[in-house]
């Protein structure tokens, strides 16, 4: 695997996680509204 096909993997992973982090915050901050 090349640099430039490593850097976009690890890219990739890094924005799935922010983006899963994000999505588990706004349904907990909804959840918590409901209470």
């Amino acid at each position: 695997m090349s640099i430039t096909e490593a850097s976009k993997t690890s890219a990739l992973v890094l924005i799935s996680t922010l983006q899963k982090d994000v999505s588990v915050r706004i349904v907990e901050d909804l959840g918590s509204k409901q209470n």
